[in-house]
């Protein structure tokens, strides 16, 4: 490699004690007053506390990926230009797609544009900063007609900015057509009793 470029490497050492501490090592080009190279010169520094503050933060986020994952509802993230941040197993069952191909894609090129027409307006309210609750049915790109229920919470950065949201989702296709079913019956149970009693 270049003699005079700036390299940076971790490693790990275990100490006598058994303990692990991770090194940060820095190696930088020294220049003479009349900009000659000299050599280079090393620094160390400890990183282990940022190391074991990654490793929990991976330890973490794996456990928020298992209990997303074993959750029937679907669980989306969604940034603030429309992408697919995070999608769990449920909702990439949905959609039929690995999770490798959801992630990163718009949400148009997931649901359709005329899915995306019917929740745009939800979608519109929770960048706006507005927590969202709503029940609509949903024509899916690829997949047929879904009633779904659904609630959008905004997701923040450090400076209260809306980047993005975050949406449970819940397929209610089955309730819906049992609610329709009952209404039908009770509206023909009316009728037919309307019209007897007009005999008494």
């Amino acid at each position: 490699g270049d003699e005079r470029a700036i390299d940076e490497t971790e490693f790990r050492i275990i100490c006598r004690d058994g303990s692990t501490r991770w090194i940060g090592h820095v190696c930088q080009p020294v220049y003479g007053e009349n900009g000659q190279f000299l050599g280079r010169r090393g620094s160390n520094r400890s990183v282990t506390k940022r190391k074991r503050a990654e490793q929990q933060l991976r330890e973490k986020d794996a456990e928020l990926e298992i209990v997303a994952d074993t959750t029937p509802v679907m669980l989306t993230r969604l940034s603030r230009d429309l992408r697919y941040v995070f999608v769990n197993r449920a909702c990439a069952e949905m959609f039929g797609r690995p999770r490798e191909e959801i992630v990163g894609k718009h949400i148009v090129e997931i649901m359709g544009k005329e899915a995306f027409e019917t929740i745009r307006p939800y979608v519109e309210r929770v960048l706006q900063g507005e927590p969202v609750e709503y029940e609509v049915e949903i024509p899916y790109q690829g997949i047929a007609r879904r009633f779904m229920h659904v609630a959008y919470v905004p997701e923040r950065n450090d400076h209260g900015e809306v980047v993005g949201w975050i949406a449970t989702i819940q397929d209610v296709t089955e309730r819906k057509r049992i609610e329709e079913a009952l209404r039908k019956s009770e509206e023909r149970f009316r009728a037919v009793f309307e019209s007897s009693s007009d005999c008494i």
